[in-house]
């Protein structure tokens, strides 16, 4: 708190932002291990929710994990190009 306005309606104008980083200064690794968990936790409550869970055969999830490829617009219109010619 010593890091924050002293008037309580000058903190709760401060942008998330601001708060964030100077929690972030102070406190470290525990609060950023803390937020990742956070929105570990939002992201899996959300799949679940709007039901985007991807159900993937074993062997082809396998091959997801190993693949050191990135996505692009580009290698996708290579990749069609390849399919219809």
């Amino acid at each position: 708190m010593r890091a924050l306005p002293a008037v309580t309606h000058e903190i709760l104008k401060l942008p998330r932002e601001f708060l964030g980083n100077t929690i972030m200064t102070i406190v470290g690794d525990p609060f950023q291990e803390w937020v990742d968990e956070q929105v570990r936790v939002r992201n899996a409550k959300y799949k679940e929710e709007h039901d985007e869970n991807l159900g993937l055969d074993e062997e082809v999830y396998a091959v997801v994990q190993r693949s050191s490829s990135v996505a692009s617009k580009y290698s996708a219109l290579v990749c069609f190009e390849h399919v219809v010619s």
